[in-house]
């Protein structure tokens, strides 16, 4: 208790659980002994230090949730003071064991509702109230989008008259003509029926209005008669003369695939480079759904990890060419560098939809660490991903896309770490190696990933659009290896290859994976019982199903991972702790606690340890060079005693004396 106070007037951290009787620890009355302690047990793990951060983007999700389901505007600045309070309030409780974790979760709760109050207010805008008959509108082209029967503008209003008009938006969303909408950044003028924002049909269906309300786009209507292109009366800002370079980018791309690809195919590859997927037609965009993968279409996780891998293998291979780069020069930190480009021109490219910017700030935490030389996937990533998404666009908590792309990225996430942590080893055995050489490894990661990512977004497939997937599984394993292996890579050549003219072969390339996935789509669609039609429910269900999941793959059991350390150890079988080691993430200070108990473990089972100088923080242990004799000196030789590592030499000098 000395130490710890003195600790506390020099430093001033949060001691954690250790040592503490906390009293909402105590065994409950009624409960079991051994019950009562393994809950003390889990309670005390999750409130560890290094163990807070993967809930903040929970409690900040729920602020937002809280938020969309008031029945009035809150008033923003009441909002704002309150979430200073509780930050406030966890500063300054960051040293009780007790009353940090609370705070830091009121924290959050009421940082996620001030921010969606905050942009909420930021985005106020007029909206149009009755219907308007016969309006004229002039303005800029601000976004285009083409469908199968008509296309869709966005028009950033100029000017507007009309009789009985009241109110006057600044942004309309318009339908107009298959093939006359004008290009990005065009003056236009034109006639238009113009309605307010359609309601939901049914008590928690989608809302439109909500949605172009944080588009800033007032009214949608119907564009009448012929549509003018005159010349623009004012300069348009800087961000429409970017939107129009990227725009005839993107469109001269979509020209160049539509030519070599005709039909679906051709779309669907476009959809997949440039994020234009609204020319599919209706047969095979049902298909690819009830088959399960409709995801190819979105661009999300699977697209930007297959562009930044695919970039980091081609540049890193190229590298190694060259002997004297790659002796000289950490070579992979430049792939890494050069795939974040490349995803960064993907994320602009794609149109920068909810997902791809969520699976942009995953990569690029990935592609960084891999740059620092620090861990990669772990909760921390999906944590910091999903934080920096919502504080840019709050309101995408409520979407389908959101909800579906975190909940499969986490499922996957907890299922590497934890659940079949074998994934990210090597064999150990004969019989391991040759299992890995046959492919029997990837096949069964295949079928675990297509597993658990099917399972943890059926409730929001069922809650949203009211139907299930039962046979995915087969679908994906069957579809996404000729689209990873041939359709993706053969794309991305042919961006390379376009400023040449010699990209057409390979569209056709590509035309052909994407042929192989919509014949196996529409087989798996004509299934028996390939429909799985959900009626409609309440939400409840919905976050209850969410706070499932949450609980499964945020809840940590270490006790498990030392009784599996230290019987490993007794067996003579010092992979058990390399296992127990990959399934938690170092740098933290009970990812090193953990790390020196194996230390100690495997000192115990006649294998001493040492770490490495210098990389204390994220190097793995290394065996003795004598013999694989434990070290019973003091301080362990490969570190300094007298030099920075002082402290830690001689924890891990104890640990050896007390392993032997």
């Amino acid at each position: 208790m000395a130490e710890r106070h003195k600790a506390k007037g020099r430093v001033g951290t949060w001691p954690g659980t250790a040592g503490i009787a906390a009293p909402w620890l105590r065994p409950l009355p009624g409960l079991a002994g051994p019950m009562a302690a393994r809950l003390r047990e889990w309670a005390a793990a999750e409130v560890a230090p290094g163990r807070l951060m993967p809930w903040l983007p929970v409690g900040f999700g729920l602020g937002v949730v809280v938020y969309f389901s008031a029945d009035r505007e809150p008033v923003w600045w009441v909002a704002a003071i309150l979430a200073a309070i509780a930050m406030t309030a966890a500063y300054r409780l960051r040293t009780s064991p007790i009353g940090f974790p609370v705070a830091i979760g009121c924290a959050a709760i009421a940082a996620g509702f001030a921010t969606a109050v905050v942009k909420s207010r930021l985005f106020d805008h007029t909206i149009l109230l009755t219907s308007a008959y016969s309006v004229s509108v002039s303005g800029f082209v601000e976004t285009r989008e083409e469908r199968e029967r008509s296309d869709r503008i966005v028009v950033r209003v100029a000017a507007m008259e009309g009789a009985r008009l009241t109110d006057r938006p600044e942004r309309i969303r318009l339908t107009v003509r298959k093939g006359a909408a004008p290009a990005v950044g065009a003056f236009i003028s034109l006639k238009a029926r113009l309605n307010p924002p359609a309601s939901p049909f049914r008590p928690g269906g989608y809302d439109l209005a909500r949605d172009l309300y944080f588009q800033q786009v007032g009214a949608t209507g119907l564009a009448l008669g012929r549509i003018d292109v005159q010349p623009p009366p004012v300069t348009p800002g800087l961000r429409l003369n970017f939107a129009t370079a990227i725009e005839a980018i993107r469109d001269g791309i979509d020209s160049r695939i539509r030519a070599a690809v005709k039909g679906d195919a051709g779309s669907i590859a476009s959809a997949l480079i440039t994020g234009k997927r609204d020319a599919l037609s209706a047969p095979v965009f049902d298909a690819m759904f009830i088959s399960g993968v409709g995801h190819v279409l979105s661009i999300s996780g699977y697209h930007m990890a297959l562009v930044a891998g695919v970039v980091f293998f081609i540049v890193r291979a190229v590298l190694a060419l060259f002997p004297a780069l790659a002796l000289r020069y950490a070579i992979k930190k430049w792939a890494a560098l050069a795939a974040l480009a490349a995803a960064t021109f993907y994320l602009v490219l794609s149109g920068a939809e909810v997902a791809t910017q969520r699976s942009y700030i995953m990569t690029a935490v990935v592609l960084i660490g891999v740059m620092a030389d620090r861990p990669t996937l772990t909760m921390r990533t999906i944590a910091v991903a999903a934080l920096a998404v919502m504080l840019i666009v709050p309101e995408a908590v409520i979407h389908p896309s959101f909800q579906m792309s975190f909940a499969a990225t986490l499922a996957l996430i907890a299922t590497y770490e934890r659940g079949i942590p074998w994934i990210a080893t090597a064999p150990d055995t004969p019989l391991g190696a040759r299992i890995a050489l046959w492919g029997a490894r990837e096949i069964t990661v295949l079928t675990v990933a297509s597993l658990v990512a099917g399972l943890a977004t059926t409730p929001y497939a069922a809650y949203h659009f009211h139907r299930m997937a039962p046979y995915g599984v087969i679908a994906n394993l069957l579809a996404m290896p000729v689209i990873s292996a041939l359709s993706m890579p053969a794309g991305l050549l042919a961006l390379v290859a376009m400023p040449f003219g010699f990209d057409a072969p390979l569209w056709r390339l590509m035309g052909v994976g994407i042929d192989w996935m919509v014949a196996v789509a529409v087989w798996v669609a004509n299934l028996p019982g390939a429909v799985g039609h959900v009626p409609a429910f309440g939400v409840g269900a919905v976050l209850l199903a969410t706070a499932g999941l949450i609980i499964v793959c945020l809840a940590r059991r270490d006790g498990f991972g030392r009784r599996r350390c230290r019987r490993g150890a007794r067996r003579g079988r010092p992979a058990e702790c390399r296992k127990v080691r990959q399934r938690h993430p170092v740098g933290t200070r009970m990812a090193r606690r953990r790390r020196r108990r194996a230390i100690a473990e495997r000192s115990r089972g006649g294998i001493g340890i040492c770490l490495r100088p210098g990389r204390l923080r994220g190097a793995a242990p290394r065996r003795h060079s004598g013999g694989g004799e434990p070290h019973r000196g003091g301080p362990c030789r490969r570190l300094h005693p007298r030099g920075p590592d002082r402290d830690v030499a001689r924890r891990a000098g104890r640990l050896c004396r007390q392993g032997a």
